[in-house]
């Protein structure tokens, strides 16, 4: 059986190899097993499995090394952990930034309440799990000496669809205290730049 991998969405990949027309080595996954094909039961040295914050999508790449350590990592997470619904969001860590993603499925569980109808337990992580996610905040490493960082928020504009910087520079942990408490409201996109 060849190495499977479980995306966010609970669709099961497994990875295969296969030979591009100069003789090198490809890797693959497809959501089918493949009778015929090379199975892999081991990640190739030098290779990472990376799953796309916006859709889901699963790719064997090389190892990129990143900026960001571990701690700062951590502390994002635990910003988004005390959120009413983390389930809402996806980081991704790249280069000298970490990005979170927010979910596109509306509130649409509040709105069924509103509506008088009532769901069960999770089903509405399970919405928001099959949805497309789109960058909204990141954080940018810009001095590694300092480790200070700069907090950017994306801009909806159609005339201006691009990253704006937010007004502070400084600690990670400062900076993910101001911001992330203001996701999923309207005071996000009221913050000064």
């Amino acid at each position: 059986m060849s190495l499977p991998y479980t995306n966010r969405s609970g669709k099961t990949y497994f990875l295969y190899r296969g030979v591009t027309r100069t003789g090198k080595p490809s890797y693959y996954f497809s959501g089918k097993e493949k009778a015929g094909a090379a199975q892999i039961t081991a990640l190739p040295e030098g290779y990472e499995i990376y799953e796309r914050p916006e859709n889901g999508q699963v790719f064997l790449r090389k190892a990129i090394p990143g900026l960001i350590a571990e701690a700062e990592q951590q502390c994002i997470a635990s910003a988004l952990s005390a959120l009413k619904e983390p389930f809402r969001y996806r980081m991704d860590c790249q280069k000298q930034y970490i990005t979170l993603f927010e979910s596109t499925a509306g509130d649409t569980e509040s709105e069924m309440r509103q509506a008088g109808c009532y769901w069960k337990p999770g089903y509405m992580e399970n919405i928001v799990r099959l949805s497309r996610f789109i960058a909204v905040l990141r954080f940018e490493l810009v001095d590694q000496e300092t480790r200070e960082f700069q907090a950017q928020r994306f801009c909806f504009l159609g005339s201006m669809d691009d990253w704006i910087s937010l007004k502070s520079d400084g600690d990670l942990n400062t900076l993910a205290h101001q911001y992330i408490p203001l996701l999923g409201t309207d005071a996000f996109y009221e913050v000064s730049w």
